[in-house]
């Protein structure tokens, strides 16, 4: 859920931002927060950046059917 919300932070705020300074200082923050927030180390959290998120890439399948 850490993840999740790191991603939507960054596609609400950290896209919109135009300079490479302001997207490193956007994520400096986002890594401070989630180490004062969430007491978790984003380098730990996080192993493949981008984060991306897709909702067409089922997870669960409903009534466990797995055909494609």
């Amino acid at each position: 859920m850490i993840k999740l919300w790191a991603h939507e932070c960054q596609r609400v705020f950290q896209d919109r931002l135009i300079s490479i300074e302001d997207r490193e200082k956007f994520q400096g923050l986002l890594s401070q927060v989630t180490k004062e927030k969430f007491k978790r180390e984003w380098s730990g959290l996080v192993k493949v950046e981008p984060l991306l998120f897709a909702s067409f890439v089922p997870l669960v399948y409903p009534g466990g059917d797995t055909t494609k």
